[in-house]
């Protein structure tokens, strides 16, 4: 019912093009950008909508000559990348809000040109933004910007070969489909730069991302939740969902939104676990997902769904009211060869008895090896 409800009130985007193609949308509260190629003008149009009691309905909008491939938006700010212009080199524009509600373009745009880090290519591949931290990939590296007064300037790079990133609060997320290994980075004021947060995590390769606060989610050749209680620990395995088709992610606070080949995958969290609660029928290209306004994105359209008003939660997840009968104790090994997407698996259990005490954490095997030791509980039926 609720996901009958939820596609009832589907709202189409008026883009105000006659041919518009493959649309990027970013979303932030009660503001969106959607950046869009006309394909009759070869035109890239960046359209700054609010959301009211009507709908999503525009504000103002800006024209490109160069084709953009990334976009992010943070409350009054927003990122467009554009890896082509310059001959390659790539350029990242930068708009900004006023007090009357209005987005203008800004003079300077994100451009590494200085004799430190020098031009690199397709500079603008993918971005992310959250408050005055912002993140731009190219080929070679992942570009660290931070908002001083008025102005954005770099403070650090990141060695990481066509990479993607995503940023919460100080922390910052890279991975790529070519690497092996996600790495997890934290701003340090003091030193004005980036520190590692954690040991990498190995993952044969990430297809999507997304970084909060709490959790840390990422697709490969099946979905995976990383947790940390506090912010001052690091995240560690959680959950393991059985989503094994190619997938597109999208996380805000508890609601997690997985796009699949052919349906949409909506979960919640309850009592610090994920359970999907809802299943759309259909699929789109991409996702972004803020507060109970999800946003998704077709060949030619753009749409929005409002899932405030079905309040989605967990129907089949585990609850603290009901004690489990046995828990054992588990380690998993997981062994890479040289090439990231060999992999080989080995799971064993080592404990039994259900006393957690004497579950201890496994040691490190051979240099490149990777263990984890967790524990399970079972219920009866």
């Amino acid at each position: 019912e609720c996901a009958l409800q939820i596609s009832s009130q589907v709202q189409m985007i008026d883009l105000q093009l006659d041919a518009p193609k493959f649309p990027k949308v970013a979303v932030d509260g009660r503001n969106m950008v959607v950046v869009v190629e006309d394909s009759i003008s070869l035109a890239v149009n960046i359209i700054f909508y609010s959301l009211t009691n009507d709908g999503w309905v525009i504000e103002n909008a800006f024209e490109e000559e160069e084709s953009a491939a990334s976009v992010a938006l943070s409350g009054k700010t927003a990122l467009v990348g554009f890896p082509y212009a310059s001959r390659f080199a790539g350029v990242v524009y930068v708009y900004e809000q006023n007090g009357f509600g209005f987005w203008e373009k800004m003079d300077e745009p994100f451009i590494p040109s200085d004799e430190s880090y020098g031009r690199t290519e397709q500079f603008g591949n993918s971005l992310d933004i959250d408050g005055d931290l912002a993140c731009v990939g190219d080929a070679d590296y992942i570009h660290l910007f931070r908002r001083d007064g008025n102005k954005w300037v770099q403070f650090d790079r990141i060695d990481f070969k066509w990479g993607a990133c995503s940023i919460a609060g100080d922390n910052i997320a890279i991975g790529s489909e070519r690497s092996a290994l996600m790495m997890l980075y934290k701003y340090d004021e003091d030193q004005g730069k980036a520190v590692p947060l954690q040991d990498p995590i190995p993952t044969g390769g990430v297809s999507s991302m997304a970084l909060s606060h709490d959790y840390l989610v990422y697709s490969g050749f099946e979905l995976f939740i990383y947790r940390r209680e506090e912010t001052n620990q690091t995240f560690t395995l959680h959950q393991q969902l059985g989503i094994v088709e190619y997938s597109i992610i999208t996380l805000d606070k508890d609601i997690l939104v997985i796009g699949g080949e052919s349906q949409t995958h909506i979960f919640s969290e309850q009592n610090g676990y994920w359970g999907e609660t809802i299943t759309l029928d259909q699929s789109y290209l991409l996702y972004q997902l803020s507060g109970r306004n999800l946003l998704t994105t077709s060949v030619n359209d753009v749409y929005s769904f409002s899932i405030e008003g079905c309040a989605p939660m967990p129907t089949q997840m585990p609850s603290t009211s009901i004690a489990p009968t046995t828990c054992y104790g588990i380690e998993i090994t997981v062994v890479y060869d040289r090439l990231p997407w060999q992999n080989s698996w080995k799971l064993r259990i080592i404990g039994a008895n259900g006393d957690d005490s004497e579950i201890k954490s496994s040691e490190k095997a051979a240099d490149g090896d990777t263990s984890y030791a967790d524990s399970i509980c079972l219920q009866e039926g």
